[in-house]
């Protein structure tokens, strides 16, 4: 059942991103655009190869040849998976009316620069929901998951804040802030809840009610904390630009480092 849902997602996907990036393929305020479609679908002819299907269905079939090496082989695999998705997300972000709208843009402060800092948090919580599939899968115990949670929680509080303070007349930022740190705590509830039940379930001879329950939605309510971290860092790099400094440093050290 897993494997057939995951089959119907990357399918989906693969199949809309062409439409996606057609319909913007002559917009140069998307450059990132046309690299995300080709890494998912190769290039955007008529034909769709099955790539990234047969990749996911390589990491799956190790579990199944290696079953001694199972709980380990789930890490990776939920790495690609969450990998692939915040990619799709980014490309429905590129393609929406609201991407498109001219806005303004400001310079990011010097202290606690914003756009590092997202860009940092949605690393964290790609790392954190690969933690927990090693978690679910016994791959190793709980602390790495529990440590993750502590890390994730101060850099989504931090972002929600110094957005809030700097740009809180600007919904374009503030509202996907919101939304993440709403996300965060419903997550920590769930994840105590589905902690609680996996442990109160112990000695079921297979995963029981409420465990489940709580254990999908604990994944679910994961994935739409990356997708609205993801656009927010999108629309963090979209409206705010970093200081003219730092812009000729960077500038000065790419083009010192590039050959001649």
């Amino acid at each position: 059942m897993e494997v057939d849902v995951q089959h119907i997602v990357i399918r989906v996907s693969t199949k809309a991103a062409p439409f996606g990036s057609g319909s913007r393929r002559n917009d140069d305020r998307v450059p990132s655009l046309k690299r995300l479609t080709e890494f998912l679908i190769i290039d955007a002819g008529d034909s769709v190869p099955d790539w990234p299907v047969s990749f996911g269905r390589c990491i799956g079939g190790l579990r199944v040849l290696f079953p001694e090496y199972k709980p380990l082989i789930a890490v990776p695999h939920a790495l690609v998976a969450q990998s692939f998705f915040a990619i799709v997300v980014s490309i429905c972000i590129f393609t929406s009316r609201s991407w498109i709208v001219p806005r303004q843009s400001k310079p990011d402060a010097d202290r606690w620069p914003v756009r590092p800092l997202v860009a940092a948090t949605v690393g964290v919580v790609l790392i954190q929901l690969v933690l927990g599939a090693g978690f679910r899968h016994q791959a190793f115990g709980i602390t790495p998951h529990i440590v993750g949670a502590v890390v994730v929680t101060f850099l989504i509080v931090t972002t929600a804040v110094i957005l809030m303070r700097r740009h809180g007349e600007n919904k374009y930022l503030t509202r996907p802030a919101k939304l993440a740190f709403g996300l965060l705590m419903v997550q920590l509830c769930l994840g105590l809840a589905a902690y609680a039940a996996r442990i109160a379930s112990k000695g079921d001879p297979q995963p029981l009610e409420p465990m489940i329950s709580l254990t999908v939605a604990h994944l679910v309510v994961g994935a739409l904390t990356l997708a609205t971290l993801v656009a927010l860092a999108l629309r963090c790099y979209q409206v705010l630009e970093p200081r003219p400094d730092r812009a000729v440093k960077a500038i000065g050290a790419r083009q010192l480092h590039s050959p001649a």
